[in-house]
């Protein structure tokens, strides 16, 4: 257990003095939480192989609200204003 506290200590110290290290660890957090949307994806709709994803209404009828989720994650994308 005190272990645990002191690793919780040593990165809340960590975060408060480094930004680049909280920007690391959001990217982390990041590409962790876009894994498990792709394997959660391909385990939804069953996708087997490459055959399946051309193959199958299912995967395409899934496949926007899983753009969505990634969306969710990654950021959409931002115009830029353009003065007229």
């Amino acid at each position: 257990m005190a272990l645990t506290k002191n690793f919780k200590e040593t990165v809340a110290a960590r975060l408060q003095s480094d930004p680049r290290f909280a920007e690391a660890m959001l990217d982390e957090m990041r590409k962790a939480k876009l894994w498990n949307l792709c394997c959660q994806f391909v385990e939804k709709t069953c996708i087997t192989c490459p055959e399946t994803i051309s193959q199958c209404d299912w995967v395409t009828e899934n496949a926007y609200e899983f753009i969505e989720k990634v969306c969710d994650v990654v950021g959409y994308y931002e115009e830029e204003e353009h003065e007229d």
